[in-house]
């Protein structure tokens, strides 16, 4: 062997994307010598590359590579590829339009401290919002010692330990305003939460740091873990889905009883009529290597909630970032539903490393049907698929800017539907984002059809 001559296969991008592949081989020179090499990956927290040749994005900037003939290791060859840790722009952009029959456009029921009214939910046209994050962290914060803040650290001892984010809807009247100056005067009820969510805006009552009284499920019991048993697959880290044996009144995990029992009555008798909350009930896989449960799926202290009949997790006060969403008539509810996305993909979860597994009901921790207006009209789902868009341009679009672009009168400039047309009606809008730092301008054009206003009997 004389040299090493590295081919890299790309296609019409200069740069490797999270969602696209390269190929990397290379060819001994001169012919007929030995092309037998070693590969090295120079800095594998950026890529790796594979048996096959093709590379493996793990992270975004430089990953080199080097290559070294068997047959005479002083005949070596490297190359660097830039990498980029997110997907291909366009491909992001492509994966959060809202596609015609997509189009929230729906009568429902929506639930205040009244009976309720009748409504509707108009949603928009991309599955993000194109506002930016404005959070009012002075005008309704509780003042230190105020009687419903009760800070980090409970009478007994047990620390505020922040593992989750509750989402509410609020129980009472009025904007977010109004809503967040009645926790500072909750009139002696034991009652507070980190945020309040509304059209008009987000106030913090609370510090992230510190606990709240909004879950239901007993401020002063602190989170335990215990272990279920039964291993994860290997390279496999999401929860697992938790089952209930009513006959052994075990915890199942694909079918298998766990080490853990749900709760029974003073007589030790099961709730054989008691319900599972809708999110489930929480666990998580070990992933401490010092630990006996290694990679054991463990499972969160639960116990038996007599209001709902649900057997419910521990933790919410304790463990949990409360945020109370406002439904009060004449307000925007699915716009209210994209700030709160907004507040919890794009500051909390990456604040404070969690994942969008992470956000739970305010039915996990006690079995209240709550947030009410959200769960009544099947919305959870599509509320999530937001937080997910949100954090992962967080997470991975940090220096971009985010811009949406329509003359359209049914649009507003933050990608939501303004009002439905007499008819069926084609719309045209662009989105727009960009990024100086990484030299990236990318525009795309969306069509997409929206219903005739006939659709909804409740539509003003």
């Amino acid at each position: 062997p004389e040299s090493i001559e590295i081919i890299v296969e790309m296609g019409d991008d200069d740069m490797v994307y999270a969602d696209t592949l390269c190929t990397i081989t290379c060819k001994v020179l001169p012919d007929g010598a030995s092309q037998e090499v070693e590969w090295k990956n120079m800095n594998k927290s950026k890529a790796v590359r594979l048996d096959d040749g093709t590379v493996e994005v793990r992270n975004g900037n430089e990953a080199t590579f080097k290559a070294t003939s068997v047959a005479n290791p002083d005949v070596t060859a490297t190359v660097t590829l830039q990498v980029r840790s997110f997907i291909k722009p366009e491909r992001f952009l492509d994966s959060i339009q809202v596609s015609s029959d997509e189009i929230v456009a729906q009568d429902i029921r929506a639930y205040d401290s009244t009976a309720g009214y009748d409504t509707y939910l108009l949603g928009s046209v991309v599955k993000y919002l194109f506002e930016d994050l404005v959070i009012d962290s002075e005008s309704w914060m509780l003042k230190e010692g105020a009687f419903n803040r009760p800070g980090k650290v409970t009478e007994e001892g047990n620390a505020f330990n922040l593992k989750y984010i509750t989402v509410h809807d609020v129980g009472g009247t009025g904007d977010a305003a109004a809503n967040a100056r009645y926790c500072n005067n909750p009139g002696g009820r034991e009652v507070s939460w980190h945020y309040t969510v509304g059209n008009d805006g987000i106030y913090q009552q609370i510090p992230d740091d510190e606990m709240g009284w909004h879950a239901g499920d007993g401020t002063w019991d602190p989170m335990v873990w215990y272990d279920s048993g039964i291993l994860a697959p290997e390279g496999d880290d999401t929860p697992a889905v938790i089952e209930w044996n009513k006959v052994t009144n075990k915890y199942q995990i694909n079918g298998q009883d766990t080490l853990v029992s749900a709760p029974v009555d003073g007589n030790g008798n099961m709730y054989t009529n008691a319900k599972l909350p809708y999110t489930g009930i929480n666990n998580y896989v070990d992933m401490d290597k010092s630990s006996s449960t290694y990679r054991h799926y463990m499972i969160g202290k639960t116990y038996y909630n007599s209001t709902y009949n649900t057997i419910s997790n521990r933790g919410g006060n304790l463990c949990s970032i409360g945020i109370e969403s406002t439904v009060n008539k004449g307000s925007n509810i699915f716009l209210t539903w994209e700030k709160l996305a907004k507040l919890i993909g794009r500051k909390l979860l990456v604040s404070y490393n969690l994942l969008p597994r992470d956000v739970k009901q305010h039915n996990t921790f006690s079995g209240k049907n709550c947030p009410q207006t959200m769960r009544q009209s099947n919305r959870w789902e599509t509320f999530m698929e937001y937080v997910e868009n949100e954090y992962y341009v967080s997470l991975k679009y940090s220096f971009f800017e985010f811009e949406f672009i329509s003359d359209s009168p049914y649009l507003s400039s933050n990608g939501m539907i303004a009002k439905l047309p007499d008819e069926a009606t084609e719309v045209t809008y662009k989105v727009r984002m960009y990024s100086t730092r990484d030299q990236i301008d990318v525009t795309r054009e969306y069509t997409v059809t929206l219903p005739s206003k006939s659709v909804m009997k409740n539509y003003k």
